[in-house]
């Protein structure tokens, strides 16, 4: 199997190959998109051209938010599969565009939410399935990171769409709604950037869900 990283702009990208490459069944390549970090032992492209003469079977798209739409798109068109760095999206119409492409080509669409697959979580799903805590009627989650400071994009809004709430709390919204196996019906946030002032995109938010059954 060949897994291709398309983009080293997201921090994470480092931390995907690392993954990758532990695996004995999987060849790595890699089109840095101008960004360092690329770690030895997987194939390296100049160009993204290159990249698909390789004919990866995946891509995992690291880019800048507002660019994971371009590639997914030519990830469809080129019949390959999809792992997408969280936001899907920084607008409906491109999250519609990449769903709709992959839907065509037949081709899977994922975000990258890690937190899923944590066994911490594995269990409080299970237990909740069970009905081991009862009725839940409220739910309190945070999400905690600093601002990143070897990638000045993230706190770009024309690059990042936005900033904690974009970053981190999509994250905890994953989680509730695979939890509860629903959608929120209203949505209050707030944000502010009291911590880490002075950039563009907000650095801390609150965020108030409903849901149908009264969470």
């Amino acid at each position: 199997m060949k897994i291709a990283l398309l983009s080293f702009a997201h921090l994470h990208a480092a931390e995907y190959a690392a993954a990758l490459l532990r695996r004995g069944d999987v060849e790595v390549g890699a089109y840095a998109d101008g960004y360092d970090g690329v770690p030895d032992g997987l194939t390296a492209f100049e160009t993204e051209d290159e990249l698909w003469a390789w004919r990866p079977d995946g891509v995992v798209i690291c880019a800048e938010n507002t660019r994971h739409r371009e590639f997914a798109l030519r990830a469809a068109a080129e019949g390959v599969h999809v792992l997408c760095e969280k936001p899907l999206a920084t607008s409906l119409a491109d999250a519609t565009a990449m769903l709709e492409a992959a839907r065509a080509a037949g081709t899977v669409l994922m975000t990258a939410f890690p937190v899923r697959f944590a066994p911490a979580y594995a269990d409080l799903r299970a237990a909740v399935r069970r009905g081991d805590l009862g009725r839940i009627v409220s739910i309190a989650a945070t999400n905690c990171g600093g601002v990143p400071t070897t990638r000045d994009w993230f706190t770009d809004p024309a690059s990042s769409g936005g900033g904690a709430l974009t970053d981190h709390v999509v994250h905890v919204a994953d989680l509730l709604a695979d939890l509860l196996d629903d959608d929120p019906i209203e949505v209050y946030a707030i944000a502010n950037s009291i911590p880490n002032p002075g950039k563009a995109v907000e650095t801390a938010g609150l965020v108030s869900l409903r849901y149908r059954d009264g969470v």
